[in-house]
């Protein structure tokens, strides 16, 4: 980086200990100079507590936020945003890194953060429909991709340290514009949780012993948390909107086609 050792001195605060957050900090320990926790959750902040791996953990993020140089957003989307919204001026710079799994709401909010905020988008793909931080293991970012989405007013700390945090917890960057993220995680993610809760409400209760490992690996994404999903269709509506749009016409090419008794299938 340009600034020597500025990862090694890196006093990390981490919004948000589910899976993800929770991960990344075990992913981090003893790699930092100080680790800090924020979670709304008095269980999480529990089950946090017995990792003994914070340096500390609070529920208000005003507590730990003067300790930090590095902020790490690692709660559901609308709370992030909600979260950018509110950050206070600061006397010291902090690189402010979020995880979201929409990236245009998101990117417009860091846009408008003061300027002691050095903001990069960001998103790494992968994680389960487990989203406790009980189900956190250090491992869990090795050989994902992780997405990075700068802003025009990103600076090289931000972009450096972004870049050292993906290499070091063993993922793979990726640089996509907040446009193209979106549009690319609607198909290949938001989308697909829509197809599998589908198949689950429209499958009958008597079925249930037939299902097999088939069935289980298309709807186990239905799983995810509500909240969590949720917020990421609310956040992402018309990409996903074009998708389920697409897959419309293709399942009506079918029912079309069964109709008719077409073995072109």
């Amino acid at each position: 980086m340009d600034e020597p050792d500025f990862f090694s001195k890196s006093r990390i605060l981490i919004v948000g200990l589910g899976l993800m957050g929770g991960s990344l900090a075990l992913a981090l320990h003893n790699k930092v100079a100080w680790l800090g926790g924020i979670d709304s959750s008095s269980e999480s902040l529990e089950m946090a507590s017995r990792l003994n791996i914070f340096d500390a953990l609070s529920n208000n993020l005003t507590d730990l936020l003067p300790s930090a140089n590095v902020l790490i957003l690692a709660a559901p989307v609308r709370q992030n945003i909600k979260m950018i919204q509110s950050l206070p001026d600061c006397n010291h710079e902090v690189v402010v890194l979020d995880l979201s799994s929409t990236k245009r709401r998101v990117v417009s909010a860091m846009n408008s953060l003061p300027p002691c905020y050095d903001p990069i988008g960001g998103h790494p793909m992968c994680g389960s429909e487990k989203s406790s931080i009980r189900f956190a293991r250090p491992d869990l970012y090795i050989n994902a991709t992780f997405i990075l989405t700068p802003l025009q007013r990103t600076g090289k700390k931000a972009e450096s340290f972004a870049s050292d945090l993906i290499n070091l917890i063993g993922a793979a960057k990726l640089l996509l514009s907040a446009e193209t993220h979106d549009r690319m995680t609607a198909e290949t993610s938001h989308f697909p949780y829509v197809v599998a809760a589908a198949l689950c409400q429209s499958t009958h209760m008597e079925s249930k012993p037939l299902i097999s490992t088939g069935f289980k690996s298309t709807a186990r994404i239905a799983g995810s948390s509500p909240a969590m999903m949720l917020d990421i269709l609310l956040s992402n509506p018309d990409n996903v909107l074009d998708a389920i749009s697409k897959y419309k016409e293709i399942l009506q090419n079918f029912e079309i086609a069964i109709q008719n008794q077409d073995a072109l299938l």
